[in-house]
């Protein structure tokens, strides 16, 4: 593509021993060669750092940041942005250290941003157990193409307004000036992650790029962070994601907030919501791996929640 362009990869690590080595080959293993690892290990109480120390003292691309004290996810925005300090890429990759990477990943993705309006790339990801093996594949087959693409600018928050449009961050490549310009990483009070505050400030500075492609593994384990998170909390996340979403657009994209009808859209959350309750009341009675949805689904459409949304308003 010309101009080789530099990407740093920031991967978050808390107590991923038995994990991070996959993460770390699944980067090296990259046919596209311009990177630097940044790797930050959130004081893990287990072998984590040895491991990546060990890894960084024979491949230079790889740098290690150790916190003294364990951060948490209320300060991911902080541990993100600590990271962003130090990279010198002009694109920034995210990669958590129980998840991984497709070998063709970057090769694939850096090309789109040969377009300079485009801000962010993503892609389609897999869902796999602890062990690695697949469990599902997420893609946006439903969704309007120009609006995955951001088109026209600001237009991808009618997807997140569902609720159940969600970018796995595994994928995510930003332009680093653009994500300079937003004032880097962010999160929201009471949504601690950086992926999905983020992504909303992107979408108010440029195009993005969706490719329908596998770009990255999510390992669906209990040393996840998101999976600890909504452990907590049984809407699965999904109400605080309503907030940040809804506040988001009322308070900073006018643009779109103007364009919204927000009495029909808080019904079709409400019921959404609604929904991930039932499924998950329904789950834990059934005794069912929170993996296993068939049943549920089948379960749902016999009684007629699903087939007759427009039926129910709470």
């Amino acid at each position: 593509m010309g101009k080789k362009y530099f990407v740093s990869i920031i991967t978050p690590t808390y107590n991923h021993e038995c994990y991070i080595s996959s993460c770390i080959n699944s980067v090296q293993r990259q046919t596209y060669k311009y990177w630097e690892l940044i790797i930050i290990d959130d004081c893990s109480t287990d072998s984590t750092n040895q491991i990546i120390t060990q890894f960084a003292h024979k491949d230079n691309r790889i740098k290690v940041i150790k916190h003294k004290k364990n951060w948490g996810i209320n300060k991911l925005q902080e541990t993100y942005n600590q990271a962003l300090r130090l990279a010198k890429g002009d694109f920034i990759a995210i990669l958590e250290g129980d998840d991984f990477w497709p070998h063709n990943k970057l090769e694939v993705q850096i090309k789109v941003f040969k377009d300079k309006k485009v801000v962010m790339s993503y892609g389609n990801w897999i869902m796999t157990d602890q062990n690695g093996l697949s469990i599902y594949l997420k893609h946006y087959k439903k969704f309007k193409k120009h609006f995955l693409n951001n088109i026209p600018v600001g237009s991808i928050l009618f997807n997140f307004l569902t609720l159940h449009f969600d970018i796995g961050s595994q994928t995510v490549i930003f332009r680093k000036s653009a994500l300079v310009k937003i004032g880097g990483f962010k999160s929201d009070k009471n949504y601690p992650f950086i992926d999905l505050p983020t992504y909303l400030s992107m979408s108010l500075v440029g195009e993005f790029a969706y490719i329908n492609k596998t770009l990255g593994y999510y390992r669906r384990s209990a040393q996840s962070s998101w999976f600890n998170f909504a452990v907590k909390s049984k809407e699965m996340g999904r109400k605080e994601i309503k907030n940040c979403v809804n506040n988001f657009i009322k308070y900073k994209a006018k643009n779109i907030d103007k364009l919204v009808n927000w009495e029909e859209i808080e019904k079709k959350q409400s019921l959404y919501l609604f929904e991930r309750r039932l499924t998950y009341f329904i789950r834990k009675r059934l005794n069912q791996s929170l993996f296993k949805k068939d049943l549920v689904s089948i379960f749902l459409k016999k009684i007629g929640l699903i087939k007759n949304k427009h039926q129910l308003t709470h």
